[in-house]
């Protein structure tokens, strides 16, 4: 009965391991065996019924990467601890990104007898923030270089950003966004109804992420 539990336990751990991209690793420190969970094999490609080395695990860092980690691996194996991110390359020359901590085991004198950690794939995270980074680079190129106004609110109508063409359009300073609500309202709750009055007449446009507005000019 125990041994079915065990394995139902192993095989539940398994599936969670998988569903958040997580693996778990244990490196002996004398003699440098490393011991993986099964999404280790996944993360790292490896085939499961062949374990790799720590040579052949290693060879996976990313070159630009490779220093730093083998100084986290050997700091380990003296008695450091702490979290470490690095990218993986695939034989197919994908990348993937991974984000990890580490600790120490230790006997009973005291001696690091291995280092054990987890291992997380965050490509999928990694790949969608360097898009979300994009996007506002190229929107605030956009903004910066615009001939309208563009200006972003808070739900209240406070202002959050004011596009250089204020300067040039209003005369006003774009760094000072109190001057954008004394030209189209005066606080921000008057500010507010007044951009819903120049929306419903057609006079700005109401760009995608909902808070920006546009002023025509």
């Amino acid at each position: 009965m125990r041994a079915v539990e065990f394995a139902a336990t192993e095989r539940w751990t398994a599936m969670a391991e998988e569903m958040v991209g997580l693996g778990y690793w244990r490196l002996d420190a004398d003699t440098r065996a490393i011991q993986w969970s099964a999404n280790m094999y996944r993360i790292f490609g490896f085939d499961p019924s062949a374990p790799p080395t720590l040579e052949e695990a290693m060879s996976r860092i990313h070159p630009a990467d490779s220093e730093a980690v083998n100084i986290t691996l050997e700091q380990a194996l003296i008695g450091s601890d702490g979290p470490t991110r690095s990218r993986l390359v695939m034989p197919d020359g994908s990348v993937r990104f991974i984000e990890g901590r580490n600790g120490v085991e230790r006997d009973a004198a005291g001696r690091v007898v291995a280092v054990f950690g987890t291992t997380l794939d965050v490509t999928d995270r990694t790949l969608a923030e360097s898009k979300v980074i994009e996007s506002e680079r190229r929107y605030r190129l956009l903004t910066d270089n615009a001939t309208d106004i563009i200006f972003s609110l808070k739900p209240d109508g406070a202002v959050i950003f004011v596009s250089p063409a204020i300067s040039r359009i209003l005369g006003h300073d774009p760094a000072d966004p109190d001057t954008l609500l004394a030209r189209l309202g005066g606080t921000p709750g008057e500010l507010s109804t007044r951009l819903l009055i120049l929306e419903l007449a057609g006079d700005i446009e109401r760009l995608p992420g909902g808070m920006v507005q546009r002023v025509t000019k």
